[in-house]
């Protein structure tokens, strides 16, 4: 299910806060990563996050380049990964809300399993 109304907004916002944590670095500024090959990879999972495909999918991904680039980047500040780890992992959790690309492709279904004691 993909929730509508406030807590689909909530999703949404949850989304582009996600995209800013993608490209903050080790000093906890918005900043491009010293690495080209991350730096692309990290706009295009901004771009996936942004419109919602296949949402916690790219966020387990992100979490894990991220947590790479902040490992890598030079001194981390514990706190600064943690953080940026666990917006990750909420997102993948959470999925993306009534507000994406997945909901338009999956829809709002509700699927009814039968067992064969039901019949």
């Amino acid at each position: 299910m993909f929730p509508a109304g406030a807590p689909g907004l909530a999703l949404f916002v949850l989304r582009l806060a996600t995209i800013a944590w993608l490209h903050v670095d080790a000093s906890g500024r918005l900043a491009p990563s010293s690495h080209l090959p991350v730096s692309i990879a990290l706009v295009i999972l901004s771009l996936a996050l942004l419109v919602g495909v296949f949402t916690p999918y790219v966020a387990g991904l992100a979490a894990v380049i991220k947590a790479i680039d902040l490992l890598v980047g030079g001194m981390v500040p514990g706190l600064l990964c943690a953080i940026a780890v666990i917006h990750f992992v909420v997102l993948l959790l959470l999925g993306p809300g009534a507000f994406s690309a997945d909901a338009l492709w999956f829809g709002r279904r509700v699927t009814v399993l039968t067992g064969p004691m039901e019949k």
